[in-house]
């Protein structure tokens, strides 16, 4: 690094500082920055002082700076990809930590780092390239291999996650790293109390971190008096939690709060937690309005019935779909509870065989004649036999299903739909009491989205229905769980299945689950969760306002 006549010492002097957050770092840095304001490494070094002590828009100008002095260096772009980190956003620090990698090709720190911003911004499936890279060129780090395991999950290896965790937690007990991959692989094979001893260990080994207490609170449920509620508390409110943080613990403390029937405080967590996250993807309703429409507006010129009749696929697979937190979940794992069901859960073949290459194109360009669709239909069914063995019957909870429905039931004639119904008010709260992937459902942290996005819903299932009478059964939440067998034969009797009573138990189905539904569907059907808006009634009034605007009805879900 040339200093430029920095001197060496002094620059050491406050590399020592700035990695300790001494807080006579920032003084120090403005000083040297003042003298030696050329330099890219003192620039740098101001700029991490800044970024610690919370100045953010500050210190990312001057990291932008040092790269401008500097745009070669490496190590510059890791530190300014680190902050960006802290400040959640992962999807800027992406594009520091993949030019490091570019410049440093054997860092095992940058591949590191990479793999660590790729899984923040909810981009799983490029994690496991950089997260193998940096176990190869420091394996002897067993945080990498714990980043490589949710690199694995991320990618549905669970087996090689659970191994990664076994060995980990078995070489380094005190790593607490270890100790969320086990839980999380836990959560997913079903097994609660291991899952729970295991955050519970990861948060005694890092007792301030905030990921660790989200990560728990979504296997266990809070008790009043549970010495973690004050010390999440404490955390929430220390000045020196992240904003990450702060978000984390929101809906953990939102969660705890309503387990403890500490009702009128659920939102005071809940509220700001999806104020963040509103701000940082905010929902184009309009955007998302015209989608529709167009949608409409190229299924009636394709004639879907005509297309469905002149079909060549003889696929029949049950499709599961409704907004989420509707129940999609319970009924997918109803059907794969039968014997002659294979459920695959949320597989996201359909957006791959139907919405291949979309990216802001117009739907009539995707699907100009009847031949795409068949082609559409083609690409979905080789997936499912590849992916399933050639399984006779298949499951598949696709949640956007309801967008593109016409098409999918246009291209696969044999198909059966099952559209989940739950009343509007309980499927939203739901929704808003739960952090989704950051870019996977963004409408779900702002009320009058959340309500928008559900009158859309049904305006789709009603077009859908009308277009293709017969081909949609709609099953009621509240129905199905107040009285199961009677509709659980009921929709096995659409899908053409014989009833099985392992269908009525389907909380003993051992199979892995991945959804915000994981703790639900190990349960017995239940009927708790109905008309439980109704405790946050004041709190959800903008809510109900744009239901009543948008035209949705309160007892649209079957109340």
């Amino acid at each position: 690094v040339a200093l430029k006549g920095a001197p060496k010492a002094e620059v050491d002097a406050l590399i020592r500082a700035v990695i300790a957050r001494d807080p006579a770092a920032l003084p120090r840095a403005q000083s040297l920055h003042a003298r030696f304001p050329d330099v890219s490494i003192v620039t740098n070094l101001l700029a991490s002082a800044l970024a610690f002590t919370g100045a953010e828009t500050e210190a990312i100008a001057l990291f932008r700076h040092a790269i401008a002095q500097d745009p070669l260096s490496p190590q510059i772009r890791l530190n300014f990809g680190r902050h960006l980190l802290e400040f959640d956003m992962p999807q800027s620090a992406v594009r520091q930590f993949e030019r490091a990698c570019a410049l440093w090709p054997d860092s095992g720190e940058a591949h590191f780092l990479l793999a660590t911003a790729y899984r923040d911004a909810d981009l799983g499936t490029k994690v496991l390239g950089p997260a193998q890279r940096a176990v190869d060129l420091l394996p002897a780090n067993p945080s990498l291999f714990c980043l490589l395991g949710d690199a694995q999950l991320a990618t549905d290896d669970i087996t090689s996650a659970e191994t990664i965790a076994r060995d980990v937690t078995t070489a380094h007990p005190d790593l607490a790293e270890g100790w969320m991959l086990k839980g999380r692989v836990d959560n997913i094979r079903g097994r609660r109390t291991q899952a729970v001893e295991a955050f519970r260990t990861a948060i005694e080994l890092m007792p301030h971190a905030p990921a660790a207490y989200r990560a728990l609170s979504r296997a266990h449920k809070f008790e009043a008096g549970d010495p973690l509620l004050a010390r999440m508390e404490a955390i929430y409110s220390d000045p020196a939690t992240s904003a990450n943080g702060r978000l984390q613990l929101g809906f953990a403390l939102a969660k705890a709060m309503e387990e403890t029937g500490q009702h009128a405080r659920v939102f005071s967590y809940l509220r700001p937690a999806n104020d963040v996250l509103a701000a940082q993807f905010p929902f184009d309703n309009d955007a998302h309005r015209k989608l529709l429409d167009d949608m409409k507006q190229q299924a009636e010129r394709l004639d879907l019935p005509a297309v469905a009749a002149a079909s060549p696929h003889d696929l029949d697979p049950i499709f599961v779909t409704g907004m989420p937190r509707s129940g999609t979940t319970l009924v997918e794992q109803i059907l794969a509870s039968h014997p002659m069901v294979t459920g695959v859960g949320e597989a996201e073949w359909q957006a791959e065989a139907f919405m291949r290459g979309r990216q802001g194109r117009p739907i009539q360009s995707l699907f100009p004649d009847a031949a795409a669709v068949h082609a559409a239909g083609g690409r979905y069914a080789a997936l499912a036999g590849a992916e399933t063995n050639g399984a006779t019957r298949i499951a598949d909870k696709a949640l956007w299903t309801f967008f593109y429905l016409g098409l999918v039931a246009a291209a696969l004639p044999r198909a059966r739909f099952l559209v989940l119904d739950r009343d509007p008010r309980d499927t939203l709260l739901s929704m808003y009491k739960n952090q989704f992937r950051k870019t996977a459902h963004v409408y779900n942290t702002d009320l009058r989205a959340l309500a928008a996005v559900y009158a859309g819903f049904q305006d789709m299932i009603g077009f859908w229905s009308d277009m293709l009478p017969g081909r949609i059964v709609r099953v009621r939440y509240d129905q199905l769980t107040a009285a199961p067998e009677t509709n659980i034969r009921a929709l096995l009797d659409h899908c053409g299945l014989p009833f099985d009573a392992a269908t009525l138990t389907p909380h003993q189905t051992e199979r892995d689950v991945r959804t915000l539904s994981i703790t639900q569907v190990r349960q017995p059907i239940y009927q708790s969760s109905v008309r439980a808006w109704e405790r946050y009634r004041d709190d959800l009034a903008p809510l109900l306002a744009a239901l009543d605007e948008f035209g949705v009805a309160p007892a649209a879900g079957g109340n």
